[in-house]
């Protein structure tokens, strides 16, 4: 089956030429879990996070 992942970036205009999508092959007989698996993996390719230990003193 072929499916359409959609993306939103909340504090940034899609206007800058990039998709906010991409559309991905899976098996016809995936469940609706193996599904939301899949689409949450693609989605979060598209995001870059990062984090820091705030309690921690800074070496």
């Amino acid at each position: 089956m072929k499916i359409r992942v959609y993306w939103e970036y909340p504090d940034f205009a899609t206007h800058l030429g990039e998709q906010n999508y991409e559309d991905i092959e899976l098996p016809d007989d995936y469940t609706e879990e193996e599904i939301e698996k899949e689409v949450a993996e693609v989605a979060l390719e598209h995001f870059g996070w990062s984090y820091e230990i705030l309690t921690k003193e800074k070496k």
